[in-house]
C-alpha cells in the first residue's frame, strides 16, 4: 500500500500541488489500492500484486493532458502589458487631436492623427503574434 502511495506521488511530483491534484491522486491511490487488495485475496504476492497493478494503471499520458488542461483553464488570465501601451496609444491620440484641435484650430487635418494610432496598433499586433 506504500508502494502505489510512494508511486502516485513520484508521478505527480513535477506538479504544484493543489486542492485539484491532491484530489486526484488520493482517488488514484485509494483505486488502486482496492486493486492490489483484490490481488492479495485472489493469491497474488505482494509483488506480483503490485507489479499486475502498476501494468493495468498504464500511461499517465492522459491523465497529465487533463491536469495541465485543468491548470490553464484555472490560471487567471493576465492582461499583457502590451495591452496598456495600445491603449496609451489611442488616449494619446485623443489627447493630442483636442490639443491641436483646440490651440491650432487644426480640426480639418487633425483626424490623421487617429489613423496613425490605428497603425501603430496594427503594427504593434503584428509584430507580438
Amino acid at each position: 500500500m506504500q508502494d502505489i502511495r510512494s508511486y502516485i506521488e513520484n508521478l505527480f511530483s513535477i506538479y504544484e500541488n493543489s486542492p485539484y491534484i491532491e484530489n486526484l491522486k488520493e482517488e488514484m491511490i485509494l483505486s488502486l489500492s482496492q486493486k492490489y487488495e483484490d490481488y492479495l485475496s485472489e493469491g497474488y504476492g505482494s509483488d506480483e500484486a503490485f507489479g499486475k497493478v502498476i501494468r493495468e494503471f498504464g500511461d499517465i499520458s492522459e491523465i497529465r493532458d487533463e491536469i495541465e488542461d485543468y491548470q490553464l483553464k484555472s490560471t487567471p488570465k493576465k492582461k499583457k502589458p502590451i495591452r496598456f501601451l495600445k491603449d496609451g496609444i489611442m488616449t494619446l491620440s485623443v489627447a493630442v487631436f483636442l490639443y491641436t484641435g483646440l490651440k491650432y484650430d487644426m480640426w480639418l487635418y487633425n483626424w490623421i492623427i487617429f489613423i496613425l494610432a490605428a497603425g501603430i496598433n496594427n503594427l504593434i499586433d503584428y509584430k507580438m503574434s
